[in-house]
């Protein structure tokens, strides 16, 4: 098993023995070994779901934002170094996603638990991304306290969002 790292995924490979079955071609030989592929999130340390969590306070290293509440499932301060290292510099993907969409550059505000989603700030506007797509969303609230005391509430099922272009 093979593990390669591409960005934030993991892509991790195996090649497994083949038995023939007898509906193959005899006349063809048949592939000793088949290659699967898994495409892996970066790997998280998450509370359970069915463990109680109460939010934690946590100041984003924003200053110009408020202080708020993490809401379940989300954070504002991941372990993960990845997650600052991206907005980093000019040609980092975060920064490289932001000018995409025709944004000024970006600035992490928190982070879904297994890194599927991030919520920037560019300019004075909160934005979404979407990872496994590569899409972004605005917010239509620019409050990012309001944005995550309804997060708190109802995920990010209840916050309305425009799709950028």
């Amino acid at each position: 098993m093979v593990a390669v790292r591409i960005g934030r995924n993991y892509i991790i490979t195996s090649d497994l023995p083949l038995i023939p079955s007898p509906t193959d071609n005899p006349d063809k030989p048949a592939p000793e070994t088949m290659s699967t592929v898994a495409i892996m999130p970066p790997s998280r340390i998450s509370t359970p779901p069915s463990v109680a969590v109460s939010p934690v306070k946590s100041p984003t290293k924003t200053s110009a934002l408020p202080p708020f509440t993490d809401p379940p499932g989300w954070t504002s301060n991941p372990s993960n170094p990845l997650y600052q290292e991206e907005w980093i510099g000019a040609d980092s993907e975060g920064q490289v996603i932001a000018r995409d969409y025709g944004l000024q550059p970006g600035q992490p505000v928190m982070e879904d638990d297994y890194g599927w989603h991030t919520i920037f700030l560019s300019g004075n506007k909160f934005y979404l991304w979407g990872r496994l797509n590569d899409e972004v969303e605005e917010f239509v609230s620019q409050d990012i306290r309001e944005i995550t005391s309804s997060m708190s509430q109802s995920g990010l099922k209840g916050l309305a969002r425009k799709p950028l272009p």
